[in-house]
């Protein structure tokens, strides 16, 4: 599972964000999924919290923008440290060219944030020879080939954290109808839960991580 917060057993993310009230959803988007999430006003912070705490911390998740030490820098900071850990960034303009791990744009949905910190999270999971294109990637390929169309907009959902409701919103569809699509792209890929199906369609380069 990776770094865990100690008091709670579960996954951690250090937010490293300016703005209160992005900070504010943020966190509350990330432990509405079931995420410990460690907060910051700016990358200086940021660093201090991640020097306290950083063996329990499985992803740093940061503002490109900040004041005393923006996102990049943090991320230098603590990678010098911890140079596996991944890094995500938050950005109100163009991703920058050295964004690691990735960029989420704002505005972002709880789906479209989740979604990402739980793919960067299981692909950092992988084996180093699944990453780079060995193990079963060629078996994952062709479970994932007989897909329709509508499972595979449905697949991408499903990849962005998105719920059977909120699918069958998204795509006009009821939920029963998006709960069938999903268990028969679950029988396809010959997987029994949803967290495998995510690893499988990343290893396929159905979705980037």
């Amino acid at each position: 599972m990776g770094a865990t917060d100690i008091t709670t057993g579960r996954q951690a993310i250090l937010v490293a964000e300016d703005d209160r009230a992005i900070r504010t959803l943020v966190r509350a988007f990330l432990e509405d999924a079931g995420y410990a999430v460690l907060t910051a006003s700016d990358g200086a912070e940021g660093f201090n919290v991640f020097q306290r705490r950083q063996e329990s911390i499985a992803l740093l998740l940061s503002e490109v923008t900040m004041p005393k030490m923006n996102g990049l820098q943090l991320a230098a900071a603590v990678r010098a440290l911890r140079p596996r850990l991944p890094v995500l960034f938050i950005s109100g303009g163009i991703p920058p060219a050295d964004c690691g791990w990735g960029c989420v744009a704002k505005p972002f949905t709880a789906g479209e944030l989740v979604g990402r910190v739980r793919r960067v999270l299981m692909v950092k999971e992988m084996p180093e020879t699944s990453r780079n294109g060995g193990g079963r990637v060629e078996e994952v390929a062709e479970f994932l080939s007989p897909l329709t169309k509508r499972e595979k907009e449905v697949l991408q959902l499903v990849c962005q954290g998105y719920t059977s409701k909120a699918i069958g919103n998204k795509l006009g569809i009821s939920p029963k109808t998006a709960v069938c699509h999903r268990a028969r792209i679950l029988d396809k890929a010959a997987v029994h839960k949803t967290a495998s199906l995510i690893r499988f369609a990343v290893r396929a380069g159905f979705i980037e991580a």
